[in-house]
Order: structure tokens, then sequence, then C-alpha cells
């Protein structure tokens, strides 16, 4: 909830009974930090005084959560925050009543698999479709690949409905897109023989109509060449082990006073001045434009 790293930090009691040795605190901003410009600083206090709204929908401006050691953490020592009370009791609660899957014992996600070399002992070597009849992925493993509606067609075959192309990530800007495929075949990179490439099918998928660079002529598309930076092994949706119906949910609870006052009042008066249309602070922060897709791309017309 804080930052990515932060799902690496488990917290404190439990039934092992670890102790919390670190603690969140907001930010607070340092001399030197103090004489960047303002939009190049990324801890901005005046947020506290406004109320949750307008924080959620004000661009370029952010807040830092800092992770506080309470004592001295020596190297490979792990960090354990405090949770909270509710959240170590229901955790206690859920051990007790937990009853695994039938088949727990052999379950791995993607990562898992991927990196596990009894499984998947040559994991620069992709399988291909008639590969795959014989020894299959688990189930819960999928194919996927980097394909945009801008790749390099050499040939429609108008009969079939297919699309040829070659697929290239550079010098043009990189794929984007991540869609489902299925690789057909596996042959060494002519100009490096330790390299493979692939031809893979790529895949259409619900609702690759609202991005307009995954947004594909209707038929197939048979791309060749494709690196293997291109493809990626995951899980498919819904199968990972976090979306079990007996899977541990709680929130993470933070002291009581941790949050500004303003932030938690739960009727806002404000004035017609104070329409929160646009930062106060000058041209450089503006309100943000929700349900936008970022690309770094251009965007073209449909094909």
């Amino acid at each position: 909830p804080y930052g990515p790293f932060v799902n690496y930090i488990n917290g404190s009691g439990g039934s092992a009974g670890q102790k919390a040795n670190a603690v969140l605190k907001w930010h607070k901003t340092g001399e030197k930090e103090m004489e960047a410009p303002r939009r190049l600083q990324f801890h901005h206090h005046e947020l506290f005084s406004e109320y949750a709204k307008a924080v959620t929908e004000t661009h370029g401006k952010g807040l830092v959560i800092d992770i506080v050691a309470l004592d001295n953490i020596g190297a490979g020592e792990e960090i354990f925050l405090d949770y909270g009370e509710a959240w170590t009791k229901a955790y206690e609660e859920h051990v007790k009543r937990y009853q695994a899957p039938s088949d727990a014992s052999t379950y791995r996600t993607a990562d898992q698999w991927f990196h596990n070399k009894k499984l998947n002992p040559n994991p620069e070597f992709l399988k291909t479709v008639d590969e795959l009849k014989k020894d299959p992925y688990p189930d819960n493993l999928q194919t996927i690949c980097y394909y945009d509606s801008d790749a390099k067609i050499e040939k429609v075959d108008e009969e079939t409905n297919t699309s040829y192309a070659v697929w290239d990530d550079f010098p043009s800007p990189p794929h984007e897109c991540m869609r489902p495929c299925n690789i057909l075949e596996r042959y060494p990179d002519p100009e490096d023989e330790d390299r493979m490439l692939y031809t893979a099918e790529m895949m259409h998928f619900e609702g690759e109509e609202k991005y307009w660079f995954c947004n594909m002529r209707p038929g197939k598309h048979i791309a060749r060449d494709v690196d293997y930076d291109g493809i990626l092994i995951v899980d498919k949706a819904y199968t990972h082990d976090i979306f079990l119906d007996q899977a541990f949910r709680h929130e993470i609870g933070v002291p009581d006073d941790f949050f500004p006052r303003e932030w938690l009042r739960s009727k806002v008066r404000r004035r017609a001045e104070q329409e929160p249309t646009r930062s106060d602070v000058g041209d450089e922060f503006r309100r943000k434009k929700t349900n936008v897709v970022i690309s770094r791309k251009s965007p073209k017309e449909e094909l």
C-alpha cells in the first residue's frame, strides 16, 4: 500500500511472535530537498491541509512515507512493522481455521515455476504448441507476447484473413501491448546462433479496442522473429493463490493519529474559489485526468 518494496515487509506478532523493529512516519523534507524546484520534490506537505478528494485529484504532487527503524537492524535481519491489533487477531483466527486446497503441494506461481530448475530446466527455450501437447505447462500458466497494432505487416492473406508481420522492437518505439499468444516455431537467430527467435500467433483479447495500440485488425496475426524478451510465461487470470476464496484479507492498520484530521472529515464545505480545478502552487501542477491510458507512442487511427 505504501510502495512496491513494502510488500516484502511482514507484520509483527502472529504465530512466530516477532516484534516490530520499524515504524511508518511521514517524510520530513531536508534542506537540500528544499533547494530543488517544487516540481522536482517528491514530498509536498501542503497536501496535509487539503481535503482527501482534492489530494487524490492533484497531479504532479506526492507524499512520502518513510520506514524508520526503532532500533539498530543488522545486515540480514528481517524488518517488521506493526500491522495493528485488529490485523494480528484476524490473522491468528485465519490460521486456526485455514484448510489448504487439495493441489496446494504441487501448485507453483509462474515466477516460482519459471525459476525452478527441476521443473523448468531450459527457461530460455519456450515450448511450441506441438511440444506442449506432449509436455504441457501447468494448467495455471499461459504464454503472452508484446505485440502492438502498429507492427510491421509484411503481407495479408485475404483468403484466410491472416496478417503476417515481422516482430521488431528496435529502433521504433517498443511494443507495449501484452496479449495471449501461441508459440508456433523456435529457431536460432541467423546473426547469433546462441539466441533463439520465435514465430507466434498473436491472439485478440476482450477489451483490446479500448486501447488504440492494442486494437489489431480483425483476423489472425502471425509474427516472425519474436525476441525472447518479447514473450512471458504468466499466471492465467485469477489462478494465483491470492485469489483463493480462503486467502487471508485484512486491511493493515496505522496509528490513530497518522492521517491528517483534514483528510478524515466526512463533510467538506468549500468556497467557489476553492473548487478543485487546478492546484494553487503553479501551472506545473494540474488535476489528474482519470481513466486515461498513457502510451509512449502517438495515437494513430485504428487499423
